[in-house]
């Protein structure tokens, strides 16, 4: 059994709280529910401060590109903690993928993935690093030194930035946080029930569906819009709002 609960229940004004350290030295992700029911997950802005009320998306990785094509550096059998990687001289700063995933991609030990608990910084000099795993998370299947292949991700809450105008997706949306953060601060963002989003150029109606503005980056808009990220309705319109506003919704994202 791991060391955290699954979730924890938070009092009103929990959701408020915003730190440069976890908050609780909880694992970014935690779910939060207040006595409502409305649903927070534990998460970091990335390298720019996020505005109250605005949709935030999934960080991206970065200069550290690590898709599905990283050797492994040497064999590991099952029920191992520890796997080490060749990583090619890349800089990266300690933790860096803690609370992040490891992905099987190729070859023996292919299709798992594997919580990352911790690994050391690695310089341009470094060809291997060694990755800890999630405690309990061992794995499941062999591996094979320069044949399997493993793949990175960042936490999904771990680096949120504001989504983009336009169409294109680089990221799964997060939320919206209650409140102003500090860039590279921790904080709670909403995910489902009762929340303020701003309002793009459309005016709200009650009972109708919200997606995410295509026009205007981290505001709301009708799903009926032409052009939105397109018809992901993320939920729905609890009061009239006017345009370029700030209105309630319904967040339903899970």
């Amino acid at each position: 059994m791991g060391s955290f609960p699954k979730m924890i229940f938070g009092d009103y004004g929990d959701e408020k709280v915003t730190s440069s350290t976890k908050i609780g030295s909880l694992p970014l992700g935690h779910l939060m529910i207040l006595p409502d029911g409305r649903k927070y997950r534990h998460a970091k802005s990335g390298g720019t401060a996020l505005v109250v009320g605005t949709i935030q998306r999934q960080g991206a990785l970065g200069d550290l590109v690590m898709d599905q094509d990283v050797l492994f550096a040497s064999s590991a059998a099952i029920d191992a903690e520890k796997v080490s990687l060749i990583m090619g001289g890349t800089t990266m700063v300690k933790d860096y993928f803690a609370d992040g995933y490891l992905y099987t991609s190729l070859s023996a030990g292919v299709g798992s993935v594997y919580k990352i608990k911790s690994h050391p910084a690695a310089t341009a000099a470094a060809a291997t690093i060694e990755f800890t795993l999630a405690d309990n998370d061992k794995l499941t299947l062999a591996v094979v030194a320069a044949s399997s292949k493993a793949g990175f991700q960042l936490n999904e809450y771990g680096a949120t930035k504001l989504n983009p105008a336009g169409t294109a997706f680089d990221g799964i949306i997060c939320g919206i946080p209650p409140v102003a953060v500090s860039a590279g601060w921790y904080y709670w963002v909403q995910r489902s029930g009762p929340a303020v989003g701003l309002a793009a150029g459309t005016a709200m109606v009650i009972g109708e569906g919200v997606s995410c503005s295509s026009v205007e980056a981290g505001s709301l808009t009708i799903s009926s819009t032409a052009g939105d990220q397109a018809m992901d309705i993320i939920g729905h319109a609890l009061a009239v709002g006017a345009a370029s506003t700030y209105v309630l919704i319904n967040l339903e994202l899970e």
